[in-house]
Protein backbone atom coordinates (compact mmCIF):
# COMPACT_ATOMS: atom_id res chain seq x y z
CA UNK A 1 0.00 0.00 0.00
CA UNK A 2 2.82 2.72 0.84
CA UNK A 3 4.61 1.66 -2.53
CA UNK A 4 1.37 2.77 -4.53
CA UNK A 5 0.93 5.57 -2.94
CA UNK A 6 4.32 6.74 -3.73
CA UNK A 7 4.03 6.27 -7.07
CA UNK A 8 1.09 8.06 -7.19
CA UNK A 9 2.33 11.01 -5.85
CA UNK A 10 2.66 13.67 -8.71
CA UNK A 11 6.51 15.10 -9.30
CA UNK A 12 7.05 18.42 -7.96
CA UNK A 13 9.70 20.35 -10.36
CA UNK A 14 12.12 22.12 -9.10
CA UNK A 15 10.69 25.71 -8.13
CA UNK A 16 14.07 27.14 -8.54
CA UNK A 17 14.84 26.17 -11.90
CA UNK A 18 11.93 27.48 -13.52
CA UNK A 19 12.34 30.48 -12.02
CA UNK A 20 15.61 31.30 -13.43
CA UNK A 21 14.11 30.29 -17.19
CA UNK A 22 12.01 32.86 -16.98
CA UNK A 23 14.61 35.65 -15.51
CA UNK A 24 16.90 34.58 -18.22
CA UNK A 25 14.68 35.17 -21.78
CA UNK A 26 14.49 39.46 -20.71
CA UNK A 27 18.49 40.02 -21.30
CA UNK A 28 18.12 37.97 -24.24
CA UNK A 29 15.98 40.69 -25.50
CA UNK A 30 17.55 43.77 -24.18
CA UNK A 31 20.86 42.54 -25.92
CA UNK A 32 19.03 42.03 -29.27
CA UNK A 33 18.03 45.70 -29.01
CA UNK A 34 21.20 47.42 -27.98
CA UNK A 35 22.37 45.49 -30.87
CA UNK A 36 20.24 46.25 -32.98
CA UNK A 37 20.72 50.10 -31.95
CA UNK A 38 24.02 49.82 -32.43
CA UNK A 39 24.02 49.00 -36.21
CA UNK A 40 21.69 51.72 -37.10
CA UNK A 41 23.84 54.48 -34.96
CA UNK A 42 27.19 52.89 -37.03
CA UNK A 43 24.93 53.04 -40.38
CA UNK A 44 23.57 57.09 -39.76
CA UNK A 45 27.62 57.65 -39.42
CA UNK A 46 28.74 56.23 -42.45
CA UNK A 47 26.31 57.84 -44.07
CA UNK A 48 26.56 61.70 -42.27
CA UNK A 49 30.56 60.89 -42.53
CA UNK A 50 29.99 60.34 -46.89
CA UNK A 51 27.93 63.47 -47.34
CA UNK A 52 30.78 65.20 -45.42
CA UNK A 53 33.23 64.07 -47.35
CA UNK A 54 31.33 64.95 -50.88
CA UNK A 55 30.46 68.32 -49.69
CA UNK A 56 34.03 69.20 -48.25
CA UNK A 57 35.57 67.70 -51.58
CA UNK A 58 32.66 69.71 -53.66
CA UNK A 59 34.21 72.84 -51.97
CA UNK A 60 37.53 72.16 -52.66
CA UNK A 61 36.95 71.60 -56.54
CA UNK A 62 34.93 74.68 -56.74
CA UNK A 63 37.64 76.82 -54.94
CA UNK A 64 40.67 75.65 -57.50
CA UNK A 65 38.01 76.25 -60.30
CA UNK A 66 37.49 79.78 -58.66
CA UNK A 67 41.68 80.17 -58.32
CA UNK A 68 42.28 79.16 -61.80
CA UNK A 69 39.87 81.27 -63.17
CA UNK A 70 41.30 84.30 -61.60
CA UNK A 71 44.93 82.89 -62.31
CA UNK A 72 44.00 82.57 -66.02
CA UNK A 73 41.98 85.19 -67.54
CA UNK A 74 39.53 83.88 -70.45
CA UNK A 75 40.89 84.37 -73.85
CA UNK A 76 38.67 85.69 -76.37
CA UNK A 77 38.63 83.66 -79.36
CA UNK A 78 40.43 84.89 -82.26
CA UNK A 79 38.38 86.22 -84.98
CA UNK A 80 39.54 85.45 -88.73
CA UNK A 81 37.98 88.97 -89.59
CA UNK A 82 40.18 92.29 -88.83
CA UNK A 83 38.77 94.36 -86.50
CA UNK A 84 36.90 97.07 -87.22
CA UNK A 85 36.83 100.43 -85.42
CA UNK A 86 34.38 103.33 -86.40
CA UNK A 87 36.68 106.22 -87.45
CA UNK A 88 35.90 109.58 -85.44
CA UNK A 89 34.37 112.29 -87.92
CA UNK A 90 36.66 115.13 -88.71
CA UNK A 91 34.82 118.28 -87.93
CA UNK A 92 37.04 120.23 -89.76
CA UNK A 93 36.73 118.44 -92.78
CA UNK A 94 34.53 120.96 -94.87
CA UNK A 95 36.22 123.99 -93.27
CA UNK A 96 38.06 126.32 -95.84
CA UNK A 97 42.29 126.16 -95.79
CA UNK A 98 44.09 128.98 -95.51
CA UNK A 99 47.64 129.56 -96.45
CA UNK A 100 50.00 132.41 -94.86
CA UNK A 101 53.39 131.86 -96.62
CA UNK A 102 54.47 135.24 -94.33
CA UNK A 103 54.72 133.28 -91.40
CA UNK A 104 55.01 129.66 -92.78
CA UNK A 105 51.94 128.35 -91.70
CA UNK A 106 48.51 127.07 -93.13
CA UNK A 107 45.12 126.39 -90.63
CA UNK A 108 41.43 125.93 -91.43
CA UNK A 109 38.29 127.88 -90.19
CA UNK A 110 34.31 127.22 -90.56
CA UNK A 111 32.76 128.58 -94.15
CA UNK A 112 31.11 130.65 -92.00
CA UNK A 113 33.60 133.17 -91.11
CA UNK A 114 34.92 135.15 -94.19
CA UNK A 115 38.00 137.44 -94.16
CA UNK A 116 38.00 141.02 -94.40
CA UNK A 117 39.01 142.61 -97.83
CA UNK A 118 41.65 144.61 -96.66
CA UNK A 119 43.27 141.51 -94.42
CA UNK A 120 46.47 138.82 -94.61
CA UNK A 121 48.82 141.89 -95.47
CA UNK A 122 52.00 143.12 -94.34
CA UNK A 123 51.69 146.53 -93.30
CA UNK A 124 54.82 149.29 -92.46
CA UNK A 125 55.26 150.43 -89.03
CA UNK A 126 57.88 153.60 -88.33
CA UNK A 127 60.15 150.23 -88.14
CA UNK A 128 59.53 146.77 -89.46
CA UNK A 129 56.00 145.33 -90.33
CA UNK A 130 53.04 143.99 -89.22
CA UNK A 131 51.14 141.15 -90.14
CA UNK A 132 46.89 140.82 -89.76
CA UNK A 133 44.01 138.31 -90.56
CA UNK A 134 40.96 139.02 -89.56
CA UNK A 135 37.41 137.39 -89.85
CA UNK A 136 33.79 138.33 -89.44
CA UNK A 137 30.57 136.38 -89.63
CA UNK A 138 29.90 133.65 -86.95
CA UNK A 139 31.56 130.23 -85.85
CA UNK A 140 28.52 128.44 -86.11
CA UNK A 141 25.52 130.06 -87.78
CA UNK A 142 25.15 131.86 -91.27
CA UNK A 143 27.81 131.99 -94.10
CA UNK A 144 29.16 135.01 -95.08
CA UNK A 145 30.60 136.14 -98.43
CA UNK A 146 34.75 135.09 -98.21
CA UNK A 147 35.63 139.01 -98.66
CA UNK A 148 34.23 141.25 -96.31
CA UNK A 149 34.01 144.92 -96.65
CA UNK A 150 34.01 146.48 -92.97
CA UNK A 151 36.40 147.32 -90.53
CA UNK A 152 39.70 147.49 -90.68
CA UNK A 153 42.34 144.92 -90.76
CA UNK A 154 43.64 144.26 -87.41
CA UNK A 155 40.12 144.53 -85.50
CA UNK A 156 36.82 144.28 -85.08
CA UNK A 157 36.43 140.76 -86.27
CA UNK A 158 35.22 137.68 -84.35
CA UNK A 159 38.50 135.74 -85.94
CA UNK A 160 41.57 137.41 -85.75
CA UNK A 161 45.60 136.33 -86.30
CA UNK A 162 48.53 139.10 -86.12
CA UNK A 163 52.07 139.90 -85.06
CA UNK A 164 55.09 142.17 -86.05
CA UNK A 165 58.29 141.33 -86.97
CA UNK A 166 61.21 141.57 -84.68
CA UNK A 167 62.37 144.90 -85.32
CA UNK A 168 58.39 146.42 -85.26
CA UNK A 169 57.94 149.81 -83.77
CA UNK A 170 55.24 152.43 -84.06
CA UNK A 171 53.87 155.47 -82.34
CA UNK A 172 51.29 153.85 -80.23
CA UNK A 173 50.44 151.34 -77.29
CA UNK A 174 50.65 147.94 -78.37
CA UNK A 175 48.07 145.19 -77.33
CA UNK A 176 46.86 141.22 -78.01
CA UNK A 177 47.81 141.58 -81.81
CA UNK A 178 50.88 142.83 -81.34
CA UNK A 179 52.08 139.41 -79.47
CA UNK A 180 54.57 137.72 -81.65
CA UNK A 181 54.60 134.18 -79.65
CA UNK A 182 55.88 133.71 -76.43
CA UNK A 183 59.03 132.46 -74.08
CA UNK A 184 58.74 130.15 -71.42
CA UNK A 185 61.32 130.04 -68.44
CA UNK A 186 60.81 126.84 -66.51
CA UNK A 187 57.42 126.95 -65.48
CA UNK A 188 56.81 130.61 -66.36
CA UNK A 189 55.52 132.01 -69.13
CA UNK A 190 55.83 135.57 -70.85
CA UNK A 191 54.16 136.93 -74.08
CA UNK A 192 56.75 138.28 -76.72
CA UNK A 193 56.25 141.81 -77.00
CA UNK A 194 57.78 144.57 -79.81
CA UNK A 195 60.81 145.62 -80.13
CA UNK A 196 61.91 142.47 -77.47
CA UNK A 197 59.98 143.43 -74.98
CA UNK A 198 58.19 140.78 -73.06
CA UNK A 199 55.77 140.94 -70.05
CA UNK A 200 54.67 137.30 -67.37
CA UNK A 201 51.11 136.00 -68.09
CA UNK A 202 48.92 134.86 -65.89
CA UNK A 203 49.22 131.22 -64.68
CA UNK A 204 45.51 130.23 -64.16
CA UNK A 205 44.39 131.77 -67.45
CA UNK A 206 46.87 129.84 -70.07
CA UNK A 207 47.60 126.46 -71.01
CA UNK A 208 49.97 124.43 -73.11
CA UNK A 209 49.67 121.85 -75.73
CA UNK A 210 50.31 120.56 -78.67
CA UNK A 211 48.23 119.69 -81.58
CA UNK A 212 47.84 116.50 -83.63
CA UNK A 213 50.45 118.84 -86.37
CA UNK A 214 52.98 118.77 -83.78
CA UNK A 215 52.31 122.29 -83.32
CA UNK A 216 53.01 123.79 -79.54
CA UNK A 217 50.10 126.02 -78.73
CA UNK A 218 49.96 128.29 -75.75
CA UNK A 219 46.19 128.73 -75.07
CA UNK A 220 45.33 131.97 -73.12
CA UNK A 221 41.93 132.98 -71.50
CA UNK A 222 40.79 136.45 -72.03
CA UNK A 223 40.07 138.70 -68.83
CA UNK A 224 39.82 142.20 -68.34
CA UNK A 225 40.36 144.23 -65.12
CA UNK A 226 39.11 147.80 -63.99
CA UNK A 227 41.88 150.68 -65.45
CA UNK A 228 42.35 153.19 -62.32
CA UNK A 229 43.83 155.77 -65.39
CA UNK A 230 40.34 155.56 -67.33
CA UNK A 231 38.18 154.17 -65.41
CA UNK A 232 36.66 151.53 -67.23
CA UNK A 233 37.87 147.88 -67.83
CA UNK A 234 40.72 146.79 -69.91
CA UNK A 235 42.23 143.72 -70.95
CA UNK A 236 44.93 142.52 -68.44
CA UNK A 237 48.65 142.57 -70.43
CA UNK A 238 48.96 139.03 -72.50
CA UNK A 239 45.30 138.44 -72.79
CA UNK A 240 42.76 139.46 -75.20
CA UNK A 241 40.22 140.60 -73.16
CA UNK A 242 36.90 139.56 -71.52
CA UNK A 243 34.89 137.21 -73.60
CA UNK A 244 37.54 136.44 -75.64
CA UNK A 245 40.10 133.51 -75.90
CA UNK A 246 43.58 133.21 -77.62
CA UNK A 247 46.32 131.41 -78.34
CA UNK A 248 50.09 132.35 -78.95
CA UNK A 249 52.20 130.47 -81.62
CA UNK A 250 55.95 129.99 -82.23
CA UNK A 251 57.27 130.02 -85.43
CA UNK A 252 61.25 129.61 -84.52
CA UNK A 253 62.43 128.93 -88.59
CA UNK A 254 61.13 132.01 -89.42
CA UNK A 255 63.73 134.68 -89.67
CA UNK A 256 61.41 138.09 -89.46
CA UNK A 257 58.36 136.66 -87.47
CA UNK A 258 59.05 134.85 -84.22
CA UNK A 259 55.66 134.06 -83.42
CA UNK A 260 52.07 134.74 -83.50
CA UNK A 261 49.00 135.33 -82.00
CA UNK A 262 45.23 134.56 -82.51
CA UNK A 263 42.32 135.28 -80.88
CA UNK A 264 38.04 134.53 -81.21
CA UNK A 265 34.84 135.90 -79.54
CA UNK A 266 33.18 133.60 -77.59
CA UNK A 267 29.30 134.09 -77.21
CA UNK A 268 28.70 129.92 -76.21
CA UNK A 269 30.18 127.08 -75.39
CA UNK A 270 30.18 125.69 -78.91
CA UNK A 271 32.29 128.70 -80.08
CA UNK A 272 35.10 127.52 -77.61
CA UNK A 273 35.35 124.27 -79.13
CA UNK A 274 35.02 125.61 -82.43
CA UNK A 275 37.88 127.41 -81.27
CA UNK A 276 39.97 123.95 -80.06
CA UNK A 277 39.14 122.27 -83.28
CA UNK A 278 40.72 125.59 -85.08
CA UNK A 279 44.02 125.34 -82.96
CA UNK A 280 44.04 121.76 -83.93
CA UNK A 281 44.29 122.71 -87.67
CA UNK A 282 47.42 124.77 -87.60
CA UNK A 283 50.48 123.41 -89.11
CA UNK A 284 53.78 124.69 -90.53
CA UNK A 285 54.29 124.56 -93.97
CA UNK A 286 58.76 125.51 -94.55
Amino acid sequence: MQEDQISQTPTVDNPQTTVMQTVDEKPKKNNFLVILLSILMLLALAIAGFFAYQTQKLAKELSEFKNQNLATPTSEPESTFPMYTEPSPDPTVNWKTYKVNELGIEFKLPKQLGMLENSGKEMAGNTGTQFCMSFVGSLSFSIVKDVYAGAGPCGGGVFSLGTVSKDYSAGREGGFGDLSGYIKDGVNYSARFVNGGKFLLPSYLISESKNINGVTVLRVVGESKMSDLIGMEMPTLGTPGKGYIGALINTSSNDKYSGFNVSVEIKSQQDEEIFDQILSTFKFTN
